[in-house]
């Protein structure tokens, strides 16, 4: 009876022992269960979190790229607009100085100093570097880095071969260039071929093509 009393007592002990591995297995599978549960959460709400960084990301720069877009519309109209109304202008003086010559011309009186001075006065307006500086402020907010590649194509060239190359750049016809300079289309056809000379182009490339891609191609 004693024997069976051990051996009983042994058999629970082994039931005790095998129930609480069991336990301890059963604990282990659960707190593996919910740290890999844990981490796949946390690696999702990361994954998430990143997403939601790249999204703001591409949405800031979309927003940036738009006003750039606006910014860059707003100056080009403004651009426009400034060549505009200074072919205006210097059409209406030009004829202002035409009317004024054929008056001095036509005048019998020996004094036509007042008429000279009117004369001098409407060409100074016609070449005021006044109007010319205000457009090339504008220009260079649209094209920023077009007169400094200009430059390393032909680092002498004066302001009015600038003025030129800006207005080319424009892809602005020959009449209305004459106009805005102020000199006739014969001057701004060997102005173009002085240009053309300075910067090296051979024959077969177009000037105001070259001009146009200028700032384009630099950029890459």
């Amino acid at each position: 009876i004693e024997k069976k009393d051990q051996e009983i007592a042994l058999l629970a002990k082994d039931v005790q022992v095998g129930q609480l591995r069991r336990r301890l297995l059963t604990l282990g599978l659960l707190a593996t269960f919910l740290l890999g549960t844990l981490l796949i959460y946390m690696q999702f709400m990361r994954r998430k979190r990143e997403r939601r960084l790249e999204e703001e990301r591409h949405l800031r720069q979309a927003a940036e790229l738009e006003k750039n877009r606006l910014e860059k519309d707003r100056l080009e109209r403004e651009l426009a607009s400034q060549v505009l109304q200074l072919c205006r202008k210097n059409e209406l003086l030009a004829s202002l100085k035409e009317e004024v010559t054929g008056l001095k011309e036509q005048s019998h009186t020996t004094d036509k100093s007042g008429l000279r001075r009117i004369e001098r006065s409407i060409q100074s307006d016609i070449q005021s570097d006044d109007d010319w500086r205000q457009f090339l402020a504008t220009f260079e907010k649209v094209h920023p880095d077009f007169l400094n590649q200009l430059r390393k194509y032909a680092d002498k060239i004066s302001p009015a071969e600038q003025r030129l190359s800006c207005l080319l750049k424009m892809n602005l016809s020959s009449k209305e260039i004459a106009t805005l300079l102020n000199i006739t289309a014969e001057g701004v056809k060997k102005a173009r071929y002085r240009l053309r000379k300075k910067l090296g182009l051979p024959s077969d490339v177009s000037l105001q093509d070259f001009l146009i891609n200028l700032s384009a191609t630099a950029a890459y």
